[in-house]
Order: C-alpha cells, then sequence, then structure tokens
C-alpha cells in the first residue's frame, strides 16, 4: 500500500451514468481532489481491468455510484472493487456509497450509511461529500471533546484544533475517541481473555460489530492478525474459495494450501482471523470451511482463533446455507451488539461541540425516534452537526439537522 496515494478518489460507476458522475468528477477535481475518472485515464491500447486495478490499489476513497444501472450487469464487476475499501482491516481506505437513484441497495451495502446524490438531494449533500473524500481537515477541538481523550493539542498550544472527529461511514479504529464502550464490549474482553477460540458477533446493520471486532487489535497488541471482507473470497467453487480463504495468511506465512500449513504456523505465534459478515460467503463456501474449521478449533487451547460478524444468528446463518447439525453451532461463544442505551447515546452526543451539544442532549427524543439509536446513524447525525457550528449556523439550523430525516440517512 502507498504511504501517499497518487489519488484521493476512485469514481466507481456504471457506464450507463457517465453524464451523471462526469460533472461530479470535474466538480471534485475543482475542488482539489485527485479524482480516478476513466475518461481522464483510460488511454487507446489500455488493458482496461488492468488501470482500473491500478487506480483502485493507488486510490484512498472509493466512491460507488449505486444506481439501477450498477446493480445491474456491471455489478459484478463493480463490487469486486470495492473489497480492499471494505475491509476492516485496511484502516487506511475510506468506502463511500453514493446513491443515485431509487434502485434498492444491494445486499450488504444496506449496513453503509451512503451519501444521498439523487437529483433534489445533490447541491445540500456535495458539501458532505468532498468531505468525506478529503483528508482530515483541522477544525476547533471542544473541551468536552478533550476530557473524553480527543485532544490532539501540543503542550503550550493554545489553538486546540482537531479533524471531525464523527464518521460518515464504516468501522471506527480500535482507539477512536468517538467509540463508546457498551455492555458487548465487556463480554467480548472477557471472551478474549479466556480460552475460546471460535467467538461470533451478531446485530443488526450499523449497529458496531465490526468497531467491536477491531477492538480486538486494541486488546491483544502481541497477536499476529489476519482477514478481511468475506466476499472477497466469494466463490461457488469450494476448492477455488478455500484457495483464495488461505491467501488471507499468504502475507505473514507465506504460501498456505491446507489447513495442516495454517495450524502449524498459528501454533508458532498467537493469531487471530477477523472474518468480516460471514454470511456474505456463498454455500459451497460456507459448506468447504465451517466443517474443517469446527473440527480443528472447537477445543480451547493455543493457536488461531476466529472472530466472525454477522447480522443473523450463526445458527440461523447456517441453517439457510444447508449447515443444520448442531455441532457446528455448539462450539461458538455468541455475543449480541444492541443499539445504544439512552447512556451510551448520551455519551456520544457530549463529545459535539458546545451548542449543538445543548441542543442534541435537550432533543433526544427526537435523535432517538429518527436515528433509532443505531450507533452509525448518530455518528452521521453529530458529523453534520460539527461541521455546521464550526461553520456559525445557528440554533436554527443546528435544530433543523437534528429534526431533518436525511441527517440519519
Amino acid at each position: 500500500m502507498p504511504d501517499e496515494f497518487p489519488y484521493d478518489v476512485f469514481l466507481s460507476h456504471s457506464a450507463k451514468d457517465k453524464a451523471v458522475v462526469r460533472p461530479l468528477a470535474e466538480r471534485l477535481r475543482q475542488d482539489g481532489l485527485k479524482v480516478w475518472f476513466d475518461e481522464w485515464v483510460l488511454k487507446p491500447g489500455d488493458s482496461i481491468p488492468a488501470k482500473i486495478e491500478e487506480g483502485l490499489e493507488n486510490s484512498r476513497v472509493l466512491v460507488l455510484c449505486m444506481s439501477a444501472n450498477a446493480f445491474g450487469s456491471d455489478w459484478a464487476q463493480l463490487e469486486s472493487g470495492t473489497f480492499r475499501f471494505r475491509d476492516p482491516l485496511n484502516l487506511e481506505r475510506r468506502f463511500i456509497p453514493l446513491r443515485l437513484d431509487n434502485a434498492p441497495i444491494k445486499g450488504s451495502l444496506a449496513q453503509f450509511l451512503y451519501i444521498n446524490w439523487r437529483p433534489a438531494d445533490r447541491e445540500q449533500e456535495y458539501a458532505r461529500l468532498l468531505q468525506a473524500c478529503e483528508k482530515p481537515e483541522l477544525w476547533p477541538l471542544s473541551q468536552e471533546a478533550k476530557e473524553h481523550g480527543a485532544d490532539n493539542k501540543k503542550v503550550g498550544d493554545s489553538s486546540a484544533l482537531q479533524a471531525n472527529p464523527f464518521h460518515p461511514a464504516g468501522a471506527l479504529r480500535p482507539d477512536d475517541p468517538t467509540y463508546i464502550r457498551r455492555q458487548s464490549d465487556t463480554e467480548f474482553e472477557n471472551m478474549l481473555v479466556g480460552p475460546d477460540r471460535l467467538i461470533s458477533i451478531t446485530g443488526d446493520f450499523c449497529v458496531g460489530k465490526t468497531s467491536l471486532m477491531l477492538q480486538a487489535r486494541r486488546l491483544l497488541p502481541n497477536h499476529l492478525f489476519f482477514g478481511g471482507y468475506l466476499a472477497d473470497c466469494r466463490s461457488d467453487d469450494p476448492q477455488r474459495f478455500m484457495k483464495n480463504f488461505f491467501k488471507l495468511f499468504a502475507g505473514e506465512f507465506g504460501a498456505i494450501d491446507e489447513w495442516d500449513d495454517l495450524e502449524r504456523q498459528a501454533n508458532q505465534r498467537p493469531s487471530i482471523l477477523l472474518l468480516d459478515d460471514i454470511g456474505e460467503i456463498l454455500a459451497a463456501g460456507l459448506e468447504a470451511l465451517i466443517p474443517p474449521l469446527i473440527a480443528r478449533f472447537r477445543n480451547p487451547g493455543p493457536g488461531l482463533r476466529v472472530i466472525t460478524t454477522s447480522p443473523v444468528s450463526l445458527s440461523a446463518m447456517f441453517a439457510h446455507r444447508g449447515l443444520r447439525d448442531p455441532k457446528f453451532i455448539k462450539p461458538w461463544k455468541c455475543i449480541h451488539v444492541s443499539p445504544f442505551r439512552d447512556t451510551e447515546l448520551q455519551e456520544l452526543l457530549r463529545l459535539l461541540s458546545p451548542r449543538s451539544r445543548e441542543l442534541a442532549l435537550k432533543s433526544m427524543s427526537v435523535i432517538k425516534e429518527k436515528s433509532q439509536s443505531i450507533p452509525l446513524r448518530v455518528q452521521g447525525l453529530c458529523r453534520l452537526l460539527f461541521e455546521s457550528e464550526v461553520s456559525k449556523a445557528s440554533d436554527q439550523d443546528l435544530l433543523a439537522i437534528i429534526h431533518d430525516e436525511k441527517s440519519y440517512a
């Protein structure tokens, strides 16, 4: 991965949406971003797949333009380009879904907070998109945020500044100052210090499953971590799936061809495999993965440990894929992540700048109703409020943001 990305933004889109995406590319470029847009990069004689792969590798942000066209015949190619940006271990990149029309959002994309780019929303949403694509800028840091560990001010520096601490999409880093501990954190920590090797984290979309899973990197700093977004291994051929699965370990362990190789390597140093959204695996891949995984790792002990996330229980998901034998479920220790409790919601809102904080805490009932206390939706609201207060928005404007359904989309 490059230390400095040549491109700020890669615009992934269907060719049929070119008339919508081209003006956006031009506007982002005019505002100083380095944009990978196929019309500006591809030349006669270029290998299109190779140039796209090169562009993806060299881009910091992927903007996926979602539409009926994108979800049609172009979808397999467009989706394949998103995996490295959706990988929870890849903290240097950002994935931003951009909704161009009213087409239903595909599968697991529904868990990501998207930006509306339907005609009526574009002017209002552009500033939000631009800031999400830019490198972090400096903003005034509230005293409340400093008290919660978000202060990056140097000793003796009177200008407390920081990037907007709230997040429009994606999992939170293990040390993120806006990460709010919940009951599930305590359960997870207790499991990690114990001998269990198979841990399952379940919960609704956007509730914080992946963020909780990533806390393992903070809690177990001496472990090796592997894994990614499992759709990257997707195949309806069991042998090809397992070949892709073993590639997850190649960077540290070298070539891995079978379970014995993996177990031997993992026994030499404590290792954790993070499998985000295990439900994305096709039935053939799951049938190839789970039986040998259970056979080798069902008993407590040293070696490789596995942590998965899923929006549904493993029992329901396995049964749907044909793995109905209770032996495939019994070894897993399960944690369910719930939406914020009132005290947890208040803790996040208290990180806002002063005026936004006061208005948000007084509007708790509205925020609970519109966000359903889903952490990512509240993060999106807080990001908008933070930006708006820095821009000197009035109290009336801040209240309008709190009451606007789009602030939680």
